[in-house]
């Protein structure tokens, strides 16, 4: 595609400007007594064994794409993991009868070697151990997780697993788990995180295993936290009158008028973006406290709180985490209006270095399908996408900006009318690279752009190749 003395950013998009040409011109020695212990275990055939672990989400993104189209991602903060366990001892306790309980104190060479031939048995023996204990159990009331995506996605045993996870995190205490297997609890550990966004004091679980002979009998989790109970509620509720505000002015949501979940959602979308500032290393940038209290925040920040107002509006939506452009990223699927679609908030809050306009609400990650959305972006598949294939909620096909011909003349009849309506903006979108190309080459090469602007001698653009979106600005 032709260039327009311009330059690309670091989205592989384009950005120029044109003006009017003049006519003509992006981590032992034990000895017998040693013996003497093992042949009592091996007489008694019983040993306990607590192995403590830890696991944290999938994704911790501390610098991703910032709006300001100048530089490529940085790496996040921490590596990329499906468990990260901590380097805890492994605690052997023989029963009572004995009089003998060790507790390895150091991480030397003989527990490192015990702990492997630990690890050992917990595999060949957890697949036939996955019946929970039966006091397992979970206060939470069912009906308020229905419409969460990732609990829906479950069954009702693994379902209950989810509940008491939850329940850990949010009430600060340990309890035991109604599985046995830690593949599946980091699984749905990672369900409960992408679901709730409002969580934004944890930064991990913490799981204890107990075995009998070698078979794990029971697990219990612990939430780790980033904040102190005390500093969580004091966030929580200076956020209460914040989403307040916010909720009230969303069309239909204080009067009960019925309003589309399109009009809900781009009214959240709208508002992130225009009050919030991309800031790599923003304090608390991984939750919603960066957007709703600070105004400055990355992806995991704009992504979370764009699923948080999504469900204070009953509008189910979930976390995708992933890679886009080459760099790692948070995005969200959305349910709107009975079809799920894909949405890069982050992507949306553009910033130009020339021109009138120097902060753009770009709507070209609004409302995609997979086909659309993973022309750039790939998920990571932590938990599953849900299929987006509807294309009538695009922002562009919503609003008849989406051309699938190279019509120079509807395209200039926007243009004139986003004008005549007292506007300096237009975006639109077009089915495939070579009807932008034809457009462009009409439209800019061939100035026919000034046919329909009144009293505009130059304007600014850019294209967003990946989506086939243009921005112009007069």
């Amino acid at each position: 595609m032709q260039n327009y003395n311009g330059s690309y950013n670091r989205y592989g998009n384009y950005s120029g400007n044109h003006h009017r040409k003049k006519q003509g011109g992006c981590g032992c020695g034990c000895g017998c007594l040693g013996v003497i212990i093992a042949a009592v275990l091996v007489v008694l055939a019983l040993s306990i064994i607590r192995l403590p672990e830890e696991i944290v989400p999938d994704l911790n993104i501390e610098t991703v794409t910032g709006p300001d189209f100048t530089s490529i991602y940085n790496r996040l903060r921490n590596s990329l993991t499906d468990g990260i366990f901590d380097d805890h001892e492994t605690k052997v306790s023989v029963p009572e009868e004995t009089g003998k309980t060790t507790a390895p104190e150091s991480a030397g060479e003989s527990s490192t070697e015990s702990r492997k031939k630990i690890t050992e048995t917990e595999a060949t023996s957890s697949v036939e151990s996955t019946e929970a204990p039966s006091e397992v159990y979970s206060n939470l009331n069912t009906s308020d997780l229905d419409g969460y995506y990732c609990y829906d996605l479950l069954n009702d045993n693994l379902k209950l697993v989810y509940r008491e996870i939850l329940e850990a995190l949010t009430e600060r205490t340990e309890r035991k788990v109604s599985t046995l297997d830690t593949t599946e609890l980091n699984t749905i550990y990672n369900y409960v995180v992408a679901d709730h966004p409002e969580i934004f004091y944890s930064s991990s679980i913490h799981y204890t295993q107990e075995m009998i002979n070698g078979v794990v009998t029971s697990i219990k989790v612990r939430g780790q936290y980033s904040m102190s109970a005390e500093n969580a509620s004091s966030y929580e509720a200076a956020m209460v009158p914040v989403v307040q505000s916010i909720l009230v002015n969303v069309p239909g949501y204080a009067d009960g008028t019925e309003t589309s979940d399109y009009t809900k959602i781009k009214y959240i979308y709208d508002y992130i973006i225009e009050n919030t500032e991309y800031v790599a290393g923003a304090d608390e940038n991984q939750n919603i406290i960066s957007v709703l209290l600070n105004h400055r925040s990355v992806c995991n920040g704009y992504a979370k709180t764009f699923q948080y107002l999504s469900q204070q509006l009953g509008i189910p939506s979930v976390l995708v985490t992933g890679y886009a452009e080459g760099g790692l990223h948070a995005w969200n699927a959305v349910l709107m209006d009975g079809s799920w679609y894909q949405f890069d908030v982050t992507f949306g809050d553009s910033r130009f270095s020339s021109g009138k306009a120097s902060s753009v609400i770009n709507y070209a990650y609004f409302g995609l399908t997979d086909q659309q959305m993973n022309t750039n972006h790939s998920a990571l598949g932590t938990i599953p996408v849900p299929a987006c294939n509807d294309t009538s909620g695009n922002y562009f096909i919503k609003n008849d900006m989406y051309f699938d011909t190279a019509d120079s003349r509807a395209v200039g009849e926007l243009v004139s009318s986003v004008q005549s309506s007292g506007g300096n903006i237009v975006q639109f979108r077009t089915d495939s690279a070579a009807t932008m190309s034809a457009l462009m080459d009409s439209l800019f090469t061939n100035q026919k752009i000034y046919d329909y602007l009144d009293n505009v001698r130059s304007f600014n653009y850019t294209l967003i190749d990946s989506q086939n979106t243009m921005i112009i600005m007069f």
